[in-house]
């Protein structure tokens, strides 16, 4: 009794998958592509790619029905602009004192965020060309939470697997670019629609935003602005996000419905991605990211691993940490398999018996008995043997010789001899015609016969190899002598030609036959006319009459054999033409067939060259991450072939493809390349070793292989790949910060395998999970708990920001980012809030668009400037930074502000620095929200509030 195969249970979260820009759309396809392969359409998994560009990737866009893909496009960004007024959910966020006016918009986002965050409201609920994007997120929406689509998943449910569906639980995947105008000016609103619309099943939003690094790789001839720009919109963005970590309330009104108001942050997981990790190695293009992401939420979504990935996440605590005042909110992934390669494995196995098919069936040499036999068989059913050809041509033309029995009766010589004449020439007329007849018999013979060779020549290249099709033919065009006798048996051409001549009629026989019939002919007549021969009538009668019977009879008899010789004579001659034309096919043919031997030796070449690539080892370059690493290798892969070829006959395997396929002529077969050979023959040989190949199991695999070795090789292959698999983010270990946490999923086939080893099953660090796949061991590996400022390049990314925002683009999306805190923690925050006390005190003050330390107070009583020594920088920020720079200053002001709080007492200093925050706060009032100097104030103003607490301000 066989064992019944083992289930797998695979929970899926209901989940909608969002795609933000183009970059965002290759993952799309990617994962889609996964998900259907691996389970097939899940109706609780749902898809929507948005976009504000039109030109997309055909490949990608094939993958996604129309519901699933919103364009932000076919609307006029600059008529927008000239007429804001017109649009207020729009106004309401668009930068006051923004630069970027009408006339300044291109098709697309541009890269510029405030266009993009704009194409999505403008098109929100626009429905000129049929559903809006509001419509198309309402039904995705809509679709995960149904019940008949819980049900429509589980009922999906097979013996290998089964589907189970978690209810109390929705989940949204946010995937976008940080780097461009779309994905990143539209991923809070998205989120937060999201979460507005999925407000009763409290759903986990997450979000996957690709760094620039890959964007690099994905620009095709990025130019140093693209370049700067996406560094700038990736500082912008990430100053927005912790902003709405620390200010998790979103108020927003859309172009429908009533404004969402949310008190949440916009992601409760945040996955940064960026082309190399931690252990030092980088992903070749942005196509493996691609693939790297679409893998990771792949194996998050539908497996066990997935599971075991979202019971971790949802008791990490780190994202609430901080780290020098920054939330630890971000992090990374990582995805790698060990794989079984089937590929490999059933394309060298193809290769190989296509190969031993060409060669054992097409290119073998023939059996000699064999190509006689098939050569005499050939010959036998085109009728071109030459007696049946003979007659073939004869059937059918006989003479009339209407005047026969006339002279038979006939008693008179003269009236024999008139109507011997009327049949003589009415025979040569008769003869004639038939003649004509019997050409036109040829020229069908010929057809039919040139026809008929065409197939038959076809039809034994093609199932019997070309090699025994050339030998027959060759056995057909064999030249003879025509000096030896030729064998009834004969198969060649030219010998029937001859063999006609030898045993036919010839021009002599038939010059014989007209000599004998005009002898006949002049005895008839020496019967007549003379008195002796009318005395011999009336004396002898009885041998008269039998004389002139025996003349007359002559007569008759030579003149039949005239026609028959004559009409076969002429059959011969046909028949010589016809073989000579027939050869003369058979010699193209040759032609032919050679040329497809040197396809077939050609094709084998191929064979060997495609067998030879499936052996080469995955390539190792150091530093480049490699999402698959194979488990076996060519000695593996020859071995399988060798053990299962055995059991085949390629001879027998050639024989069955050619009943399959249909090639009826020579030129059809000629016209197959060698490349269509190797594919021909490779998809036949396919059907051979497919169904073993997909039934093995990578663990099993090894162990049959390496035997005793096994355990200790499979445990040094996972051992690297634990090694390898790294979160692709990169940060500066040594900045102190400790305490990420951390996850390692491994999936195999069934967790409860001997095979695994015993190490994993005992680490907690580890979890195995069972996913079903035979094919791959793979490795999920998720990391959480680091500060945006730390991933390497941040402080790149903040000085393009800082160029950037002083141009025609002002890179934010909503009007508090304006205020937001750096990403970087605030260096020196006692000196900074020191400045901002010095200044309420009056030891800071302003002169023009300059600021300098006045320790004596002389600008602000007496109006005398403060000399150039004191100049601190031009801008209030800079002039901060430039005082948290001079110890001697920072010193200097402690001092001289202990003294005037110690001459005024507590209470006075307090009143003072609170109309220095009445003043700052009336300031702030008439700033636009995109004023630079609104962070500044705001933040002196908490260290005035700071202070007057310190001085026991209730």
């Amino acid at each position: 009794m066989e064992d019944k195969p083992m289930t797998t249970e695979i929970r899926f979260e209901p989940t909608l998958f969002v795609f933000l820009g183009t970059s965002a759309g290759q993952i799309g396809w990617r994962l889609k592509e996964l998900l259907r392969r691996a389970y097939g359409d899940i109706p609780v998994l749902r898809f929507l790619w948005v976009d504000a560009d039109s030109t997309v990737d055909p490949y990608a866009a094939a993958w996604f029905s129309p519901m699933e893909r919103a364009e932000l496009t076919g609307f006029n960004g600059d008529a927008v602009l000239a007429n804001l007024n017109n649009y207020p959910t729009i106004k309401a966020w668009w930068p006051r004192e923004s630069r970027l006016r009408a006339g300044f918009i291109n098709r697309g986002a541009g890269q510029m965020r405030p266009v993009g965050r704009l194409a999505l409201f403008r098109m929100f609920n626009d429905r000129n060309d049929g559903p809006a994007f509001i419509d198309k997120l309402l039904q995705a929406i809509e679709a995960i939470q149904q019940i008949e689509h819980t049900e429509a998943t589980e009922r999906m449910s097979s013996e290998k697997m089964r589907f189970i569906v978690e209810r109390r639980s929705v989940r949204v995947v946010i995937f976008f670019s940080t780097c461009g105008g779309t994905g990143s000016s539209m991923a809070f609103d998205l989120a937060y629609l999201c979460r507005h619309f999925l407000r009763d099943t409290n759903p986990t939003i997450m979000s996957v935003a690709i760094l620039p690094s890959i964007m690099d790789k994905a620009i095709k001839n990025e130019t140093p602005i693209q370049r700067e720009r996406i560094r700038a919109n990736t500082y912008a963005w990430f100053k927005e996000c912790n902003y709405l970590i620390e200010n998790p309330h979103w108020h927003v009104a859309y172009p429908e419905g009533a404004p969402i108001s949310i008190e949440a942050m916009p992601f409760d997981m945040t996955f940064v991605v960026e082309l190399g990790n931690q252990a030092g190695n980088s992903l070749n293009s942005a196509d493996d990211i691609y693939n790297m992401v679409a893998s990771a939420v792949f194996l998050d979504t539908g497996s066990s691993i997935g599971g075991a990935i979202r019971g971790f996440n949802a008791n990490v605590s780190v994202l609430l940490e901080e780290f020098k005042g920054k939330r630890r909110a971000f992090s990374s992934l990582a995805a790698a398999s060990l794989i079984y390669p089937a590929q490999k494995v059933l394309g060298y196995c193809d290769a190989r018996l296509g190969q031993a098919m060409i060669q054992q069936a097409c290119l073998a040499q023939p059996d000699k008995k064999e190509v006689e036999e098939a050569a005499s068989a050939l010959l036998g059913r085109l009728g071109l043997r030459d007696a049946q050809l003979l007659e073939s041509l004869l059937a059918g033309h006989q003479m009339a010789n209407l005047n026969i029995p006339a002279i038979r009766k006939a008693g008179d010589v003269e009236e024999i001899r008139r109507l011997l004449a009327l049949q003589e020439e009415s025979n040569a007329k008769e003869r004639d015609y038939l003649k004509g007849k019997m050409n036109d018999v040829t020229d069908d013979l010929l057809a039919q016969a040139q026809q008929a060779l065409q197939a038959e020549a076809a039809a034994l290249a093609f199932e019997r190899g070309a090699r025994f099709a050339q030998a027959v033919l060759d056995q057909l065009t064999a030249e003879v002598s025509s000096h030896e006798q030729i064998a009834e048996a004969t198969c060649s051409l030219p010998g029937m030609k001859v063999r006609i001549s030898q045993q036919g009629i010839t021009e002599a026989s038939l010059s014989q036959a007209e000599e004998a019939y005009q002898k006949a002919r002049e005895r008839l007549r020496g019967m007549a006319g003379n008195t002796l021969r009318a005395a011999q009538r009336t004396l002898l009668k009885k041998h008269w009459q039998e004389e002139l019977n025996r003349a007359r009879n002559d007569c008759l008899t030579w003149l039949a054999e005239i026609d028959r010789r004559t009409l076969q004579l002429h059959a011969q001659r046909q028949a010589a033409n016809l073989y000579d034309q027939i050869g003369e096919q058979t010699r193209r043919h040759k032609s032919t067939l050679a040329g497809v031997l040197q396809t077939l030796e050609r094709a084998v070449g191929k064979l060997e060259e495609r067998a030879a690539e499936f052996l080469k080892p995955s390539t190792e370059e150091k530093g480049i991450f490699e999402l698959t690493v194979e488990a076996v290798d060519a000695g593996y892969i020859q071995d399988y072939y060798q053990r299962h070829a055995s059991r085949l006959n390629p001879v027998a395997t050639y024989r069955s493809f050619a009943q399959q396929a249909s090639v009826d002529t020579l030129d059809k077969l000629a016209g197959w390349g060698e490349s269509e050979w190797a594919d021909q023959m490779q998809q036949h040989a396919d059907a051979f070793f497919a169904e073993d190949v997909e039934n093995t199991s990578l663990l099993k695999a090894l162990a049959d292989y390496h035997g005793q070795k096994a355990p200790r090789l499979i445990e040094e292959k996972m051992d690297s790949l634990v090694r390898y698999c790294h979160p692709f983010w990169q940060f500066d270990a040594n900045s102190g910060i400790q305490g990420q946490e951390g996850k390692s999923i491994i999936g195999v086939e069934d967790e409860h395998s001997d095979l695994i080893p015993p190490k994993y099953r005992q680490d907690p660090q580890y979890e195995v999970k069972s996913t079903g796949f035979k094919h791959r061991i793979d490795f999920a590996r998720v990391q959480h708990g680091l500060p945006a400022f730390l991933l390497r390049d941040m402080a790149d990314y903040k000085t393009y920001y800082e160029a950037k925002r002083k141009g025609l683009d002002p890179l934010h999306t909503f009007p508090e980012a304006f205020r937001a805190e750096e990403v970087f923690p605030e260096e020196k925050e006692e000196a900074r809030n020191l400045f901002a006390v010095a200044a309420a005190f009056g030891y800071i003050v302003q002169v023009g668009s300059f600021y300098y330390f006045d320790a004596q107070k002389e600008y602000s009583s007496l109006k005398i400037r403060p000399g150039r020594e004191n100049r601190l920088e031009q801008g209030r920020e800079k002039a901060e930074d430039a005082f948290t720079q001079s110890d001697d200053l920072i010193r200097r002001s402690e001092q001289l502000i202990e003294r005037d709080i110690v001459n005024m007492g507590n209470q006075a200093a307090i009143r003072l620095l609170e109309e220095r925050v009445v003043e700052y706060k009336q300031a702030l009032s008439r700033m636009a929200p995109e004023n630079e100097l609104r962070r500044q104030y705001e933040k002196e103003i908490r260290a005035l509030q700071s202070k007057q607490e310190q001085l026991g301000k209730l």
